[in-house]
């Protein structure tokens, strides 16, 4: 079941995110991984978890 994004889930996620935190998400085929851009916590922690070289990079996808 689909849960939906109240206000304080939200409020969550954003708190996650500007303490380099990692969210999963859901897309057409499989769930992503993300974090905030800019955040060199949430890149090196997405990395490790895919088990991912740093000299390999990464697809960045953003408005």
């Amino acid at each position: 079941m689909l849960r939906t994004l109240g206000p304080s889930l939200l409020q969550h996620a954003r708190a996650r995110l500007a303490r380099g935190g990692v969210l999963a998400y859901p897309t057409e085929s499989c769930f992503g991984l993300g974090c905030h851009p800019a955040s060199a916590t949430g890149l090196r922690r997405i990395l490790a978890l895919k088990r991912r070289p740093m000299h390999k990079g990464m697809i960045v996808v953003g408005a």
